[in-house]
């Protein structure tokens, strides 16, 4: 049963997603249900499968870099298998119910194709069409609402090698990502105006988010940015630190987790 105030902030939110004012920034978690890996998975897989690097690393990108620069492993290689993780997914009722409303914009740090193949295949039903976005070079009018555009911040594993939008997993990627991240998020304001954020499928245990939100601080400054709200399948009981980290970037942290919210 919900407590009054998360029936209070869902109640909120649904009117603000009935008037097309609300932006997704979807991790790991939005696609956990169709089988796909969290980070640290996807981590452990990649440590498991590129067995001679440093074991010690734990970090996604230094990970994968360290993949990157040993012998006889290569970037490609890399490439292939972690794409043979996620490829295979198929998007679930959940996915396919988030086609039938009116985002302002969906950010994802998801490689996978999930929310796009939804798109794709629920013509018949989904509000509009979908576009991803996940190079550098990009032309996007925030007036045109006849398409909701994805965001592809950690790039796509459908790039193409040689284009840019390829998945983040060096440090260089990671250099340019930054780059095409704060272009995307310029233009949040212009889709949001007087709406709000949800993040969803983060665990916030490490920085991604953090720093994505810092961006929309140090971009809009703190007083235009609005409230947001960040979605977890279980909420703990949060330390003094852990209640400044959400006060003080204007998150509303509620628990429910991604399909509950769909189905909501």
């Amino acid at each position: 049963m919900l407590s009054n105030n998360t029936e209070k902030s869902l109640q909120e939110i649904l009117c603000q997603i009935q008037q097309g004012k609300v932006a997704l920034f979807l991790g790991a978690g939005a696609s956990h249900s169709a089988g796909g890996p969290t980070g640290k998975k996807l981590t452990e897989m990649i440590k498991e499968k590129f067995s001679n690097i440093d074991q010690s690393l734990n970090d996604f990108i230094e990970v994968c870099q360290d993949v990157i620069d040993t012998p006889p492993y290569n970037r490609n290689e890399l490439d292939e298998f972690i794409k043979s993780k996620l490829e295979s997914l198929q998007p679930t009722s959940s996915h396919k119910i988030m086609t039938k409303y009116d985002w302002a914009a969906i950010f994802t740090t998801n490689f996978d194709d999930l929310v796009e193949v939804a798109y794709r295949i629920n013509t018949e039903e989904r509000f509009k069409p979908c576009q991803p976005i996940y190079s550098e070079c990009f032309q996007v009018n925030p007036s045109d609402r006849s398409k909701v555009c994805l965001f592809k911040i950690m790039g796509s594993m459908t790039a193409t090698e040689g284009e840019t939008g390829r998945m983040v997993l060096s440090r260089a990627d990671y250099n340019h990502a930054l780059i095409r991240r704060r272009k995307y998020l310029e233009l949040l304001s212009d889709f949001v105006k007087s709406g709000t954020t949800i993040f969803m499928g983060y665990s916030f245990g490490d920085r991604l988010v953090l720093d994505i939100i810092d961006d929309l601080i140090e971009i809009y400054g703190k007083d235009r940015l609005p409230w947001s709200y960040a979605l977890f399948d279980q909420l703990q009981s949060m330390d003094e630190k852990m209640q400044h980290m959400f006060s003080s970037r204007k998150i509303i942290p509620l628990e429910y987790n991604f399909d509950n919210f769909l189905s909501f």
